[in-house]
């Protein structure tokens, strides 16, 4: 995804305060689902369906800052991290479905790329897994 020679944490761009810059080219911001596991569960597990997700704001925010405030030379990640081994981001209505969707696409438009970290976290530390880009995924 990128070798980082330098990364610094919490940068300010544009409004919002975003999770790192790397080699002073690279924004990242980090967001960790954790609303809802994306794994199959086994037939004796019941589960209750949940009201759509409302907290979009923040999210949106940091998308907007990732596209609208970039230099010519700069590229934008938004990272989707899962602490365990999610087969393949979905995505679940929020009840701003639709503004975060069209916000999310134009961001692709304008170059910020989307990316999943798959990850194992146990008592001694975290291990990645797996990691692939999403960006098509978001833009069909």
């Amino acid at each position: 995804m990128i070798t980082a020679g330098t990364l610094r944490r919490e940068q300010v761009l544009g409004h919002a305060r975003l999770d790192f810059l790397i080699n002073d080219t690279t924004y990242i911001e980090v967001k960790t689902p954790l609303d809802n596991l994306q794994v199959t569960l086994a037939s004796h597990i019941q589960t209750r369906p949940h009201p759509p997700l409302d907290s979009t704001e923040r999210l949106v925010r940091h998308i907007s800052e990732l596209c609208d405030s970039l230099a010519g030379h700069q590229r934008a990640i938004l990272l989707i991290c899962f602490l365990y081994d999610n087969p393949g981001f979905r995505v679940y209505r929020s009840r701003h479905h639709a503004t975060v969707k069209a916000r999310v696409s134009r961001a692709i438009q304008q170059g910020v790329e989307i990316w999943q970290v798959n990850c194992r976290l146990d008592r001694t530390g975290v291990q990645v897994l797996s990691h692939h880009e999403l960006t098509r995924q978001f833009s069909a």
